[in-house]
């Protein structure tokens, strides 16, 4: 027994399933991110390398990770920090081989807007502008790891150490980033299903009408 689909019907189906790849695309990755401010920033002079006394950036939290959970270095997906004008990312950390990998603990707030221990322990290799002798830093929240460490982060560019630039100590705080909308190329996703929905739409209909269209043969 042969069953037939409506085109309303299908129009639903192929929705239903654009929606679904949607919702696992890129653009819509299972992530939360963090901003980081940071206040009290202390930058020993003369510091060559900064070109601001300022501490910024974001990290990305896998959501897998619960409010009131703790997590570690496998659980941080991305970040991107600014340090007096040095910029430190994820994948540069990892690239670097002093003081070794990158290490984190944290425990996400019970509200899951912030963190309330965070201890972030890294080093940038010498590719990075600013680091070709040694670039290192940390960030600390109430880490049981070493509770009195400061927040920190130093450069040098030289053997010399003419170029050597500290922040010495800041106070970080991360917030949650609001939900934005979804990236470019999920919509650029979705708009490819719609206009292929409509391709086979119009290509179903056109099926249904030519069985519809009386035989204009002529039998003799």
């Amino acid at each position: 027994m042969r069953h037939s689909f409506s085109p309303r019907a299908m129009r639903a189906a192929l929705i239903g399933t654009i929606a679904l790849a949607a919702l696992g695309a890129p653009g819509m990755a299972s992530a939360t991110v963090f901003v980081l401010t940071a206040r009290d920033v202390v930058v020993d002079p003369p510091a060559p390398l900064f070109t601001s006394a300022t501490v910024s950036g974001t990290l990305t939290l896998s959501d897998l990770i619960l409010p009131g959970e703790s997590f570690g270095s496998s659980s941080v997906t991305d970040f991107a920090f600014d340090f007096g004008g040095i910029k430190a990312t994820l994948a540069d950390a990892r690239a670097d081989i002093f003081p070794g990998p990158v290490q984190v603990f944290g425990t996400r707030s019970l509200d899951g807007k912030s963190f309330s221990v965070f201890d972030l322990r890294f080093g940038l290799p010498p590719s990075v502008k600013g680091c070709s002798f040694v670039c290192a830093g940390q960030i600390v929240i109430n880490s049981p790891i070493g509770p009195a460490d400061p927040s920190n982060f130093i450069a040098l560019d030289d053997l010399a150490g003419d170029t050597l630039s500290v922040i010495s100590s800041f106070t970080p705080t991360f917030s949650r980033l609001a939900p934005g909308v979804p990236e470019p190329a999920t919509w650029t996703m979705l708009l490819i299903g719609v206009f292929g929905l409509g391709g086979v739409l119009r290509r179903t209909r056109s099926r249904d009408q030519s069985a519809l269209r009386p035989s204009t043969g002529v039998s003799g």
